[in-house]
């Protein structure tokens, strides 16, 4: 901090320091006697607030000087608020840590239980009439030996037609072994955990359905309805934390780099090598690029507002 002069009047210098402030200069004015010292706290404005006092000094009356008060006072306001919003908000992320993690991502937890349930109950896919036959992307299909049989017409979604529009989303639930269903779960409680803390259950709940009917709809008129998995709409929420994270940085929604080098790896590799075994890469490209544009879409819209 550096003295850049004096004032002999209270008022004066007040004013003078409501000035600074509209400038972007922070500034402290202290008494000395008589007079009234002017410091500035940055080293960086120490002359450009020695040449703003001496025009002050040639005419403290001017319009610009008066003006400088209401807009001074309206700048401390708005930090002071600024500054409550984020005492409250570190307040209630404290209190939402301190919960059971069922209470923290109720919608994540309750994807992860469904999951389970679904993928015991077919026998890890190998049951299509579990659940009364609702759970595949279309219906009448079959399991022989390795095999699976299903309507020549599938690209016609013969069941969601007829009102059945559960299995856009239900594929996703069906995981083939545990190690799919670990990783999966392991995916979807690290990236929705993230983005249900932050965002809410609105948000989680609509990233889930958009990013799952996408991914298995991409993923059937590809290579038909004999799929399943959560990694779709892992990948949805992947792209969205990772464009979030690049169009709004201060959502508090990010992802360390080598995480997005390990995903999008992980990704091209699946797509392009046979090193994984079979993938469903359409439910992982559908679901990826419906998560990045809704993330691309809420950000603009938060700038546009």
């Amino acid at each position: 901090m550096r003295r850049i002069g004096t004032l002999s009047d209270k008022d004066a210098a007040e004013t003078f320091g409501d000035y600074l402030l509209t400038q972007d200069i922070q500034s402290q004015v202290d008494q000395a006697g008589d007079e009234w010292t002017i410091w500035v706290h940055d080293e960086d404005c120490v002359e450009a607030a020695k040449q703003e006092l001496e025009t002050f000094r040639s005419d403290p009356q001017a319009e610009k000087y008066r003006k400088a008060v209401v807009e001074a006072d309206r700048i401390r306001h708005e930090k002071v608020q600024a500054a409550i919003a984020v005492k409250k908000s570190q307040i209630d992320l404290t209190r939402q840590w301190n919960k059971p993690l069922i209470a923290q991502i109720p919608v994540t937890f309750t994807l992860v239980v469904l999951s389970v349930i679904v993928t015991l109950g077919t026998q890890f896919g190998t049951k299509y009439d579990a659940f009364g036959g609702q759970i595949s992307m279309v219906p009448d299909m079959t399991r022989e030996g390795e095999y699976t049989k299903y309507p020549a017409n599938y690209r016609e979604l013969p069941g969601v037609t007829k009102g059945q529009v559960w299995r856009l989303i239900t594929p996703a639930f069906v995981h083939f072994d545990p190690l799919h269903l670990i990783l999966d779960m392991y995916w979807l409680v690290l990236f929705g955990g993230m983005i249900e803390r932050v965002r809410g259950r609105r948000t989680i709940i609509l990233l889930f359905l958009l990013t799952a009917v996408v991914g298995n709809v991409t993923q059937l008129y590809l290579k038909g309805p004999a799929f399943g998995g959560m990694s779709g709409v892992d990948a949805g929420l992947f792209g969205y934390l990772w464009i979030t994270g690049q169009m709004d940085p201060d959502s508090g929604l990010a992802l360390p780099q080598h995480l997005v080098f390990i995903m999008l790896a992980f990704l091209v590799l699946a797509a392009t090598t046979n090193l994984m075994g079979p993938i469903a890469n359409g439910a992982h490209f559908g679901g990826l690029f419906a998560g990045m544009a809704m993330a691309a879409v809420s950000a603009s819209w938060k700038r546009l507002r």
